[in-house]
């Protein structure tokens, strides 16, 4: 019995649970793996054309390098970026984390969006990492905060320490789905608190982590909170973002 407690406190239940069920690819249903060669192979990378300031893909580099969309809007954050668009086997990890409780897929979307973050660190001296803070209610029927999970395993893969999110979500939101950018505005107006944060000298920006860019609404209230607590720029970064808003302009 003691073994098997030992084995409970050092692998966790995730552990567990892979043990009993085989891992199974994401995307086509193979055994043996979360994501096969070929469903890896298919994932499609947002790439190096996008806006500089929203992250809209298919911007190609000009002065000032901003799409036509996102000079129209105030934004919470300085920069966003995302590093695959939200369909195929990345939008199933984004599910199987998120909704299915397989926590265990959060290190394999971490080694796969490393790249794409490493180079949005590298332009924030002193970075910190934190997450989309979730409401309390919604974090204890769904047992943890999937944000948290991503950006935990983000952390040692890209060398950057993690902070626990300086705001609060205090008022639980309408489902996002199918609304469209100032639905969601007003969705999310005010549902984001700072929470009063003294942080170390040597940080000079925060990377507000979640698992999909739609519009921008949620990482925007969530970073314009984080900003006003502790007064350093914010720069969100996603593992996905959605193609149909892309195209028609949303943020």
């Amino acid at each position: 019995m003691e073994r098997v407690l030992a084995w409970w406190r050092a692998h966790g239940r995730d552990a567990f649970w892979s043990a009993l069920f085989p891992p199974r690819c994401v995307g086509c249903g193979r055994f043996e793996t979360f994501l096969c060669p070929a469903c890896r192979q298919g994932l499609r990378s947002i790439g190096a054309d996008r806006c500089r300031r929203c992250g809209q893909p298919g911007v190609t580099w000009s002065t000032p390098a901003w799409c036509a969309e996102c000079v129209q809007h105030e934004l919470g954050f300085v920069s966003a970026r995302s590093a695959y668009f939200y369909d195929g086997a990345a939008r199933s990890l984004v599910t199987g984390l998120k909704y299915e409780g397989q926590r265990v897929l959060a290190p394999l979307m971490a080694a796969l969006a490393a790249p794409d973050l490493a180079e949005t660190v590298a332009g924030v001296p002193g970075a910190v990492l934190t997450w989309v803070p979730t409401h309390g209610a919604t974090q204890r029927r769904r047992g943890y905060n999937h944000a948290e999970i991503f950006a935990r395993a983000l952390s040692p893969v890209v060398d950057t320490p993690w902070i626990a999110p300086p705001a609060r979500k205090v008022r639980r939101t309408r489902h996002q789905q199918g609304l469209d950018r100032e639905a969601r505005m007003r969705n999310l107006k005010g549902a984001f608190v700072p929470v009063p944060t003294v942080l170390g000298q040597e940080v000079g920006g925060i990377v507000l982590v979640d698992d999909v860019y739609t519009t921008g609404a949620t990482a925007g209230e969530a970073a314009a909170a984080i900003a006003r607590a502790t007064g350093v720029p914010v720069h969100v970064f996603t593992f996905c973002r959605t193609e149909a808003d892309v195209q028609r302009g949303l943020r």
